[in-house]
C-alpha cells in the first residue's frame, strides 16, 4: 500500500492489517460497501484501475472486485 493510501486510511479510521498480525487485508475481506468513494477512489488508483475517478461506487465496487 502506497503512503498516499495509508493516509486517507488513516484518516478515515481504516487499517490496512491488524495489529500484531503480519498478513495484510486481501481484496476479498475488505468491505468495499463500508467505505467512501474518496477511500474507493484511493485503493483504484493504487490497484491502476483505469478511469476509476469517473465511476460511481457501485462501478467503484464491481471494478475493485473483478480486478480490473
Amino acid at each position: 500500500m502506497n503512503w498516499f493510501t495509508q493516509k486517507v486510511m488513516g484518516f478515515f479510521g481504516k487499517k490496512d492489517t491488524v495489529e500484531n498480525d503480519t498478513t495484510e487485508t486481501t481484496s476479498d475481506t475488505l468491505d468495499y460497501n463500508g467505505m467512501k468513494v474518496a477511500e474507493l477512489k484511493a485503493i483504484a488508483k493504487e490497484k491502476g484501475i483505469k478511469g476509476y475517478y469517473k465511476l460511481k461506487k457501485a462501478e467503484l465496487i464491481s471494478a475493485l472486485r473483478d480486478g480490473s
